[in-house]
């Protein structure tokens, strides 16, 4: 079987989420099911990045004109073609298979947000922040006014978009039983025959021994792109900011892995703060810190699975995220496996992760439970749920 992946970005496991786990199906399906998997993409990405290996890739120039993507589906015989979030694609590219020699081809979509909370994608956050500094002034000036514009443009054509995402592709995936009301809500439809649930799987194969727990450092971490729509990391510096003048917990620091167009602004946050014990680390390995770490933070506005909580719950790294998002407790069940904290309850997230610092006991029974927990998502599990898919 042969099985192309459209993603926005080249694939790359270190770039984002949907990369990662994109990276993660394809290596499962080959391992395990002997499949072929190709992929798509529209945007390269920086050559500092590991890419994904593939038996052969295209980058594709427009959603408009397919014809060197529909070449390359029936060169390579695609039999099967997964659109890991792109809606704009869906309907052009049925269109174009219907026109093909490869009519059968099945195309899925995967929606790797919450519905609807692409919205939130348009901000201003990043010609804020270049405009304070000088830089590329009429172009964000620019941004600026057609900001309105662009939001109710927005607003008006994604549920657009969702029903025609439903209406050409032959399943729609969603990563959560929670987004199966609100998806067909925000589309106004009615029939749900073609929507199925996966959730993402976990990022790496070994799961931590707790045997090893007393090797476990008084570190927190973020593991996160560096941007502030959705991810909010300077609401994390803010809570940190409140863990430093706490004197009782000054072994504790934190540490940031990832990268993003709001690191310099985040770095001018800690300088800001006063922050002593708030270290960057730029693009990593992310496995060695969540082995070293003992708690981890979210503090994203919205998410679409929150895909670094359950890489923290393999590794025994009890984590704590705003409940922002549906599919949360789907992950964490809260003083469980993790703390599930009201959205925007900045104190009682202070409380908690205090909580978790001064009592070792509940910290590490919290972490045996993640460990567990965490093996539902299984890539084993996951991925006969997606061959199961395929095969309908």
């Amino acid at each position: 079987m042969n099985i192309l992946f459209y993603t926005t970005n080249e694939v790359a496991p270190q770039y984002g989420g949907v990369e990662r786990v994109t990276a993660n199906i394809a290596n499962a399906l080959t391992t395990f099911y002997n499949v072929n998997c190709y992929s798509a993409y529209k945007y390269n990405i920086d050559k500092s990045f590991i890419k994904q290996q593939f038996v052969n890739t295209i980058k594709i120039n427009s959603y408009h004109n397919l014809n060197n993507l529909i070449q390359f589906i029936e060169q390579n015989k695609i039999d099967v073609i997964i659109n890991q979030g792109e809606h704009k694609l869906t309907k052009s590219l049925r269109l174009a298979l219907n026109q093909s020699q490869n009519k059968k081809c099945k195309l899925m979509f995967a929606l790797h947000v919450s519905p609807a909370t692409e919205i939130n994608f348009i901000t201003l956050d990043n010609p804020k922040k270049e405009l304070k500094e000088g830089k590329n002034i009429r172009k964000n000036i620019s941004k600026f006014l057609s900001f309105p514009y662009q939001k109710i443009r927005k607003i008006i054509k994604l549920p657009i978009l969702y029903r025609e995402s439903y209406h050409f592709a032959d399943k729609v995936i969603l990563l959560s039983s929670h987004f199966k009301k609100p998806f067909l809500e925000y589309s106004h439809l009615k029939d749900d025959s073609k929507i199925r649930i996966i959730h993402n799987a976990l990022s790496f194969h070994s799961f931590y021994d707790l045997a090893n727990y007393n090797h476990k450092k008084k570190e927190v971490l973020i593991v996160s792109r560096l941007e502030e729509e959705p991810k909010r990391i300077s609401l994390a510096l803010k809570i940190w900011k409140e863990i430093e003048t706490d004197h009782t917990l000054s072994e504790w620091k934190l540490k940031i892995v990832g990268h993003g167009k709001m690191e310099s602004w985040y770095k001018s946050l800690v300088i800001h703060y006063g922050l002593q014990r708030v270290f960057f680390e730029g693009t990593k390995n992310p496995e060695p810190y969540y082995n070293e770490a003992s708690i981890f933070m979210m503090t994203s506005s919205f998410e679409g699975w929150g895909l670094t909580l359950t890489e923290a719950q393999q590794y025994g790294c009890v984590p704590l995220a705003f409940h922002s998002f549906a599919s949360l407790t789907d992950i964490i069940t809260d003083k469980v496996n993790g703390f599930a904290i009201p959205n925007d309850d900045i104190s009682l997230y202070i409380k908690q992760i205090k909580l978790l610092m001064t009592d070792e006991k509940l910290r590490k029974s919290m972490s045996a439970n993640a460990i567990e927990s965490s093996k539902q998502f299984s890539i084993e599990i996951i991925i006969k749920k997606w061959m199961e898919v395929i095969n309908e």
